[in-house]
């Protein structure tokens, strides 16, 4: 039996779309129709007649196409498993475009693609979420707020906690838990005399209020600020939705310390309830081009550059 005809008898009850070799401009809105219901097998190279025969056509060459496990059957015939999304990450088709929910303007396959974010796209703030919050972290939030505004003094705990978008209702929000929970992980690995110095964060008021500090106490104040940005903007900016093990990390090896974090820089706020969070504490993340950013486009990744100025003992725990 030649791998094709065995693909079929092994996928018999899966759902599957064929793209002959002159239907491949429809490949986004297949992967996005079988990723917003069940899932199934996009074969590329082939084409079902009326009668349920199948006629190969080949294909030339294998589009880019990012997140899918691809098969090669032979023939110029390969078959893409489709796996279905969370309500967050599905993507939709609209008015002839493409849009994916995960965050970010990505090509996902080649020339007949490109990912953008609908308009009206739910956004992951707004997912309730189950996870222990740091009362210490909560009320040394809640202490930098009043110094800003007195009137948030008189709010009971609650109402405290959902005006400022920790809760929303009676859950707990993502945001929420990204800033005062336990669900995401900040790791340094620090670079000095040939010594290696690690340590962590597990919310991004932890990262901001213990390690920030730690890692630009012995930088000039010009240098902290150019830190301190590319810290802040990359805790603010991150695409949280692309992996429940969420990691962003900042390497340092004088005279440059890397940080990197999941999703790709976009024109408008990404996580607005993490910007209201920061507005209220007044934590300022204005983004001022100081820093060199690279886009990984592939794995949905940023890294910035950050310049130490060849100081020798400039990043150290």
């Amino acid at each position: 039996m030649n791998p094709l005809a065995e693909f079929l008898d092994l996928t018999s009850d899966d759902d599957k779309q064929f793209l002959g070799s002159d239907e491949l401009y429809k490949l986004p809105e297949t992967l996005c129709a079988m990723s917003n219901s069940l899932g199934g097998w996009a074969v590329l190279g082939a084409r079902r007649n009326d009668d349920d025969t199948i006629t190969v056509t080949g294909i030339d060459s294998l589009p880019l196409i990012v997140g899918c496990d691809i098969h090669d059957l032979g023939m110029g015939v390969f078959a893409v498993r489709v796996e279905p999304l969370n309500w967050y990450r599905k993507p939709v088709t609209h008015n002839g475009q493409v849009y994916r929910r995960v965050e970010g303007e990505n090509i996902i396959s080649g020339a007949w693609a490109r990912s953008l974010m609908a308009d009206r796209d739910f956004s992951r703030d707004d997912y309730p979420v189950t996870c222990a919050l740091d009362s210490g972290q909560v009320n040394a939030f809640r202490n930098a707020v009043t110094a800003r505004d007195d009137s948030y003094r008189y709010f009971t705990r609650d109402e405290f906690l959902r005006r400022t978008g920790i809760y929303s209702g009676k859950y707990l929000t993502f945001a929420g838990a990204l800033m005062f929970g336990d669900c995401m992980n900040v790791r340094t690995v620090l670079h000095h005399n040939g010594r290696t110095v690690q340590a962590s964060a597990h919310s991004i008021w932890s990262a901001y209020t213990c390690l920030l500090p730690r890692l630009t106490r012995k930088l000039s104040g010009e240098c902290t600020a150019v830190f301190r940005e590319a810290v802040i903007n990359a805790l603010l900016h991150s695409d949280y939705s692309t992996d429940t093990n969420i990691n962003i990390t900042i390497t340092s090896g004088p005279p440059t310390a890397i940080i990197d974090n999941p999703g790709l820089v976009r024109r408008d706020i990404r996580n607005n309830r993490l910007k209201r969070m920061f507005d209220l504490a007044g934590i300022i993340h204005a983004h001022t081009g100081a820093v060199t950013l690279k886009q990984d486009m592939l794995n949905f990744r940023t890294s910035t550059a950050v310049a130490l100025e060849g100081m020798p003992e400039a990043v150290m725990l």
